[in-house]
């Protein structure tokens, strides 16, 4: 077995040796990081997929543009089929399908109403569209910890408390992108899907050994609702309780899915999971209304929705769990965070 793994230790090693020397060159300036004129939030993290980005970003985003401050979103707009800068959203709609724009900046657009979205491979560039068209006082950047080219004035790491590090690998080894000491860049770090039944006290523990300046947080999903796309009504969870249901999705951690789909008391059998950002063919719709032609209900997530056909949407029994990023210590999330982008919280604009 351990010969098997070789060539995957030796690719983890040859990355990490190609991390680390970026991340060097970015340090003493041989590579240069550009500045937007404002202000600028990353939410992002140090291992693939899975620690509840998206939902974090709505947050911040949220809790900046109610505290009176002009706010946009910035994201790579992974999957879309946009070349250049794209503006998703504008404060008053939203501007670009999700083929263009991609799953998730369709999600933020739809969900975060009066904050632009904007989508770039090159963040500078959509950095400065969405300053000279929006002029915000603070630019939110998804999936931004990695992107050493834009200079950022917070970093906020998240980690997901169900699987940390993995087996403590670079990829492709393990689900590292960077070593455990890249977590000294961050300001805040937040341990995201928190079992309310499990302390992770010993986690905290090894976070502060690597990183004793950075605030520390707990954060977790909480269901909502459900919606019902065919009508647009919304449901109370207690609809589904008892009910036998086909979970889909196509998500970086499927598992807390069909977890929080259990706490709702369904029964579900042989779920539906497809690849994080799958785009669902004529194929996949086929199957997916068959097996929902079998069961009480078939549940899925709001990233997915951006992707079902019309024929998918009509479905009398699809309904869309609805979530909510909550955040312990709320008040001192949020202080902590003006206080590092340098804003007074009584009067921050």
């Amino acid at each position: 077995m351990r010969l098997l793994l070789l060539p995957l230790w030796m690719c983890s090693i040859a990355f990490g040796m190609a991390v680390a020397a970026r991340v060097w060159l970015y340090a003493r300036g041989l590579l240069k990081s550009r500045q937007l004129p404002c202000r600028v939030v990353a939410i992002g993290n140090i291992t693939v997929g899975g620690t509840g980005k998206t939902p974090t970003v709505i947050l911040v985003a949220r809790l900046l543009a109610d505290a009176g401050l002009y706010t946009a979103v910035l994201s790579r707009g992974y999957g879309g089929e946009a070349r250049g800068p794209l503006i998703v959203s504008d404060r008053q709609s939203v501007l670009a399908p999700e083929r263009q724009a991609g799953d998730e900046p369709f999600m933020l657009a739809q969900t975060l109403g009066g904050i632009p979205v904007i989508t770039a491979r090159d963040r500078y560039r959509g950095g400065m569209l969405a300053c000279e068209r929006f002029n915000p006082h603070v630019l939110v950047l998804d999936d931004g910890f990695q992107h050493l080219r834009l200079q950022r004035t917070l970093d906020v790491v998240l980690i997901n408390a169900r699987n940390p590090f993995g087996c403590g690998a670079l990829l492709p080894r393990g689900i590292l992108r960077e070593p455990l000491s890249a977590l000294r860049r961050a300001r805040i770090i937040v341990l995201t899907k928190v079992d309310p039944q499990c302390d992770p006290g010993e986690l905290e523990e090894r976070i502060a050994a690597v990183n004793p300046a950075a605030a520390l947080f707990r954060s977790r999903l909480q269901p909502t609702g459900l919606l019902q796309p065919a009508t647009g009504r919304l449901f109370d969870l207690e609809t589904v309780r008892g009910r036998v249901a086909v979970g889909l999705c196509s998500i970086g951690d499927p598992g807390h899915f069909f977890s929080m789909l259990a706490g709702l008391g369904v029964s579900y059998s042989r779920p539906l999971v497809f690849p994080d950002h799958h785009r669902y063919s004529a194929r996949d719709a086929g199957m997916i209304l068959g097996r929902a032609a079998c069961a009480d209900c078939l549940i899925t997530t709001q990233k997915d929705i951006a992707k079902m056909s019309a024929d998918m949407l009509e479905l009398p029994n699809l309904f869309v769990l609805q979530v909510r990023q909550t955040i312990d210590e709320q008040d001192r999330f949020q202080q902590v965070m003006f206080e590092c982008l340098g804003l007074n919280r009584q009067n921050p604009a």
